[in-house]
């Protein structure tokens, strides 16, 4: 299953990987009618499961209170 976010009008797309050429597939969008060119995730894109979080914030003891929230949430 591919997941598409049409650039245009945000709405989430779940779309089958046969319908999803190797090379690629236009779609549609059914909401604003935006053509999307599709492709299927690379087995790099699959692979990769860790999740990398950046806090930018000119004020040191916010990104600090955010770093130790997230550490204690995993």
């Amino acid at each position: 299953m591919v997941i598409v976010i049409c650039p245009k009008c945000r709405v989430k797309l779940k779309i089958a990987d046969e319908k999803v050429s190797p090379g690629g597939t236009r779609f549609k969008c059914p909401k604003c009618t935006t053509i999307l060119m599709v492709r299927r995730a690379t087995t790099k894109m699959k692979e990769r499961q860790d999740n990398l979080i950046l806090v930018a914030h000119g004020d040191k003891s916010i990104v600090d209170r955010i770093a130790a929230i997230l550490e204690k949430e995993g």
